[in-house]
């Protein structure tokens, strides 16, 4: 009866305790949560920036009512960002603007929610983690695996790093795809765990792949990168759980999880192997080779995790478009240095996998995080949302090494010891959040602390122009817009110093000079530079959207002269790029504009751009516009052609308001 009593009385504490350390844990996790927004609530009255224009503020179809189910199909659709439509992420988008029209705010908010979300499931992802066989060792116990839980979600949570994904409405997606990615991730943990001692159960198979394949196909359809999940799952398994099953390591699933993890590098060696030509194209749009994006890539990475270890956020600017191009391993010769540093990582990773799975898993997850932006797609070199994922993994790598080391040092009280870096992360994340409240303040910081960077120094001289612009006599004089004007110029003018091969500081430099001062020598060379560029540059995103302006800045203000040189430049651009719908659309607005319109003419050009572009369905539309007045018969042939083309009838709403019309 003694020893039952005493039982009892065991089983009643360890439950007192278990109760405690929750109500512990839910305490600070609260508490993370709070000052996570805290510090970022400033950040939340900044406008929409940069992509978020054509992505939302731009993007007609997510203008829609929300009773009529077809208009939330096409908003979803409605993005061009991806191979997959991202509808996810653009449901989310459309859901904002149908409860609070397109107020900045409201989308900010949101993203804020979304990554209170995420912290609170990196907790948990790092719970399941250290209950993994492999760190299981080196427990010590249930409430220093919730500490390192804690501190690990704090850490990333806090980070300043993220501020721009965020605060960046756009990169939703890459909130959305991280989310839905952990979620598979706690699935296949929240199973693994328990096939590692009991066994297999055919039934929780079945289960656990129908939830990682749902989690992962919203991750897809959230951005591209999503479909890493898959690619994760095996890192975990060979990192972490040895290829364990019922208590007992299963050696031939260990190899069939290593073969799983290096698949997709194997896959791609023999692609590049057998048709070069092929992943070699994608780099005809960009001023570097896929060689040269690989070499750099390996420096880049670097940069990655020098910001998350050493988080000096006057480095942390939105552009970085001043990083050198490695052309080749010696040059610059970091390059050659930063490629020893990945290659001796991965061979101490492998040597000591047994005696530290925790740094064979960090260093895995991180590399495979970033293995879609950071390898041989034809993307730009950088961007600091690429870190959202991967920072995960490093998060609970460095609450690892705080936790044991404030064990390891009975001097040092771990209170100081984690709170020093986390209060710190607390008030870099909360300085670098009000910058991100005000654009020109934003613009001004990066010019700052980025001068090599052209498009820090557009953006820059963008932001000033649009004071400009928005100013009226009764809130700045005279002498304060000319000192705005001549900034703006001067910065544009470093652009094209910094980048002469980009369109984007000569349209501006050729607006600005044709505007305020029509007599300046200087003023009369930007349209002769940008036709010689024209029939050598390769066209970036960024040029079109230039060069759009261009076109829209020569029809508001038409001069004889200037308006016949950029109808020569649309001219060189469309031969070079027959294809290029933006274009021809352009050049379609200068004729329209232009006394040398015919109707003949502008029918003329609109079926060559059908002609040129057979698969795209706005140009089959943009004829149709044409015909109606004239010719419905022609009309509906052109609508027809377009549907037929326009498998996901993404344009459907488009048919109806042209009907409308």
């Amino acid at each position: 009866m003694r020893n039952r009593a005493q039982n009892e009385r065991r089983e009643t504490n360890h439950i007192v305790i278990d109760v405690r350390q929750k109500f512990s844990a839910n305490k600070w996790l609260l508490l993370i949560l709070v000052a996570t927004s805290i510090v970022y609530w400033a950040g939340l009255s900044g406008p929409f920036l940069h992509d978020d224009v054509p992505n939302l503020t731009g993007n007609t179809y997510l203008v829609i009512d929300p009773g009529v189910f077809d208009e939330w199909r096409s908003a979803s659709l409605s993005s061009n960002a991806g191979i997959f439509t991202r509808w996810v992420s653009m449901l989310s988008f459309a859901v904002n603007h149908s409860l609070s029209g397109f107020d900045a705010f409201s989308f900010k908010l949101t993203n804020l929610i979304i990554h209170l979300l995420i912290t609170l499931e990196i907790y948990l992802f790092c719970l399941l983690l250290l209950r993994t066989p492999a760190l299981e060792r080196n427990r010590n116990g249930e409430q220093r695996d919730t500490v390192i839980a804690l501190v690990a979600a704090a850490i990333w949570a806090l980070h300043p790093l993220h501020v721009s994904t965020v605060l960046y409405v756009v990169q939703r997606m890459a909130q959305l795809s991280t989310f839905f990615v952990l979620a598979g991730l706690l699935v296949f943990l929240h199973y693994r765990l328990r096939w590692a001692t009991k066994g297999w159960d055919a039934a929780e198979v079945v289960t656990a792949t129908l939830w990682i394949l749902l989690a992962g196909g919203l991750a897809l359809f959230s951005k591209e990168n999503g479909i890493l999940l898959l690619w994760l799952l095996p890192v975990i398994e060979v990192s972490l759980f040895h290829g364990r099953i019922g208590g007992l390591p299963n050696s031939a699933f260990y190899r069939l999880a290593w073969l799983a993890v290096l698949s997709p590098v194997i896959i791609v060696a023999v692609g590049l192997a057998l048709d070069p030509a092929y992943l070699y194209a994608g780099f005809n749009g960009r001023e570097f080779t896929m060689v040269e994006r690989l070499l750099t890539q390996s420096r880049v990475l670097l940069h990655y995790l020098g910001w998350f270890f050493w988080p000096d956020i006057q480095s942390m600017v939105f552009h970085h478009d001043g990083i050198v191009h490695s052309k080749s391993v010696l040059e610059p010769l970091s390059t050659l240095s930063s490629l020893i540093f990945w290659s001796l990582s991965l061979i101490c990773a492998w040597l000591l996998r047994a005696r530290l799975p925790l740094f064979l898993f960090t260093l895995l997850f991180f590399l495979v995080a970033q293995s879609m932006e950071s390898s041989f797609l034809p993307l730009q070199m950088v961007f600091e949302h690429r870190n959202y994922l991967p920072s995960v993994a490093l998060s609970l790598a460095f609450a690892y090494a705080l936790v044991g080391v404030s064990q390891q040092v009975p001097s040092v009280r771990i209170g100081f010891l984690l709170g020093a870096p986390l209060l710190t992360l607390v008030l870099l994340t909360g300085a670098r959040s009000a910058i991100w409240s005000d654009e020109l303040d934003l613009a001004r910081f990066n010019a700052l602390h980025a001068p090599q960077s052209a498009r820090t120094n557009f953006i820059y001289g963008q932001a000033l122009y649009g004071q400009v612009l928005s100013g009226t006599p009764e809130n700045m004089g005279e002498e304060k817009r000319k000192q705005l004007i001549l900034s703006a110029r001067n910065h544009f003018k470093r652009m094209y110093e910094l980048a002469p091969r980009d369109f984007a500081g000569l349209v501006r430099l050729h607006q600005l000079d044709s505007t305020y001062f029509p007599s300046m020598s200087e003023g009369r060379q930007w349209m002769s530079i940008m036709i010689l560029l024209a029939e050598t540059r390769r066209l970036q995103e960024s040029d079109k959207v230039a060069l759009e302006a261009l076109a829209d800045f020569s029809i508001a203000k038409p001069s004889s002269e200037s308006f016949h040189d950029v109808q020569k430049l649309f001219q060189v651009l469309t031969e070079r790029y027959p294809h290029n719908q933006r274009l021809a659309f352009a050049q379609y607005k200068l004729l329209a504009n232009s006394e040398e319109a015919s109707n003949d003419s502008l029918l003329v050009l609109l079926e060559s751009a059908r002609r040129n572009n057979p698969s795209d369905v706005q140009s089959h539309f943009a004829v149709a516009r044409y015909y109606i007045p004239q010719s419905p018969g022609s009309a509906f042939i052109a609508i027809g052609e377009g549907l037929r083309r326009d498998s996901l009838r993404r344009q459907l709403i488009s048919v109806k308001r042209l009907f409308e019309q």
